[in-house]
This record gives C-alpha cells, sequence and structure tokens, in this order.
C-alpha cells in the first residue's frame, strides 16, 4: 500500500536529475495524498514534468462524474484486472518522491514513518490514463503500482510502492517493460525509515516539521 508521500525538492533539482522541462509554478508537497494533482513524468510527454490526479477512476453509467478510486495497483495482478491490463505496456508514468509514509499501528493510534532511500529523489513506477468527461474536461489521473514489502517495510506493511533503479526509468517510460518481469525491478535499493510527526496522519497538514524525526513519548523507539 502506499496511500502518502512527499516531494520537496525544487525545479532545478528535479530538471537536472531527470533532464526534462519543469512549469514555474511548482510547488513542492510534504504530504501528497489520493485526489490531489501530483507531479509525474508521463510515456505520453517525457519532456516535462505534468500534473495529474493520484487515483485512476471508472467511469459509471448514469452517474454524472467518475467514481471507484483506484491509488494502487498490485504488480501480480495487473493482468488479472481488465482496467490495469489496458494500460500496462501502452500508459506509463514515473512519480518521483522524497520520500512515502507508511504507520505503524497501535490501538487506536497510528504512528507514521518516513521511507527514503541514499539517492535524493525515488521514482516510483506508476500508471495513467485519460477519463473523458463533459464539455471536454477530462482528467488525466494515475496510480502507484505496488509489490510485496522488503524487510524494512514489512515491519509496518506488507505491501511498498514498486521502485526504479535510475537505469531502469527511460526503458519504464517508453513502455519496453510488462507485467512479466515487473518484480525483478529496482533490486538492491536499500531502504531507511524514521518516525515523524503524528501531523501528517491529517491530510491538511503541509509543511516542513512533517519530515523531521520525531520521538513518541509513549513509544521513543520502535526498531
Amino acid at each position: 500500500m502506499c496511500g502518502r508521500f512527499c516531494f520537496i525538492h525544487t525545479s532545478k533539482v528535479i530538471e537536472e536529475r531527470y533532464g526534462i522541462s519543469v512549469p514555474s509554478l511548482f510547488n513542492p508537497t510534504y504530504n501528497a495524498a489520493p485526489a490531489q494533482i501530483l507531479p509525474v513524468i508521463s510515456s505520453a510527454d517525457r519532456e516535462k514534468l505534468s500534473f495529474y490526479r493520484w487515483g485512476l477512476e471508472l467511469s459509471v453509467p448514469g452517474k454524472n462524474r467518475p467514481a471507484y478510486n483506484n491509488i494502487n495497483a498490485r504488480a501480480e495482478t495487473l493482468e488479472q484486472k481488465k482496467m490495469f491490463k489496458n494500460l500496462i505496456g501502452r500508459k506509463h508514468c514515473i512519480i518521483p518522491v522524497s520520500g512515502f509514509y507508511e504507520w505503524k499501528r497501535e490501538g487506536r493510534n497510528k504512528r507514521p514513518f518516513l521511507f527514503t532511500t541514499k539517492d535524493e529523489i525515488i521514482s516510483l513506477a506508476g500508471l495513467w490514463d485519460y477519463i473523458p468527461g463533459e464539455d471536454n474536461m477530462g482528467i488525466y489521473c494515475f496510480t502507484i503500482i505496488t509489490r510485496p514489502a522488503d524487510e524494512e517495510v514489512s515491519r509496518l506493511h506488507d505491501r511498498m510502492p514498486l521502485i526504479l533503479r535510475p537505469d531502469e526509468e527511460k526503458s519504464w517510460l517508453e513502455c519496453e517493460i510488462n507485467s512479466n518481469n515487473l518484480l525483478n525491478l529496482g533490486r538492491n535499493i536499500k531502504l531507511e525509515s524514521v518516525e515523524v510527526s503524528p501531523e501528517v496522519n491529517k491530510v491538511s497538514n503541509n509543511h516542513p516539521g512533517l519530515i523531521q524525526p520525531y520521538s513518541s513519548p509513549e513509544n521513543p523507539t520502535l526498531f
């Protein structure tokens, strides 16, 4: 599961990292959440940073707006679900993040942890689609592909985002990678985690303090 992440780098860092152009009106986020419009690099235009809504949507007959938000897609079952099967090999994207959040549940409490790597920016593998709307007001949207969690993440959750190594990014965006070898991607990427402020739990909170190390008064350490 990947339901929240942060992306805090400047336009210049993004441009240098991916060799793309970035719109001048770009704001980093410390608490990206589903249904928000967020930065992606799409196979539809690999030369610039685009902005899509997080969550693939299905059009439902008789309704005026799309429904059924899908923020994640399991790597192992992409070919079994029509919604994702029609996108793999055709509509790939990269979701650039600085880190992603996962939670330790303790009764009614949820302690958030931020997962990062030694690399400045992490590339998550995703799929995108375009949902037509009335008056030509369609929606570009994306989902993050997930895989079984590695040792670090599995202490909190059994799923994690599918991370691409830098040498895999070009092939992914050119849709040369299909569902058969997804779980071979991102080998030897080492994740690190740190507990962060419970303020992350509230989507409306979005400030630099969210990614700072935090010690829970009741539980000063987890691992």
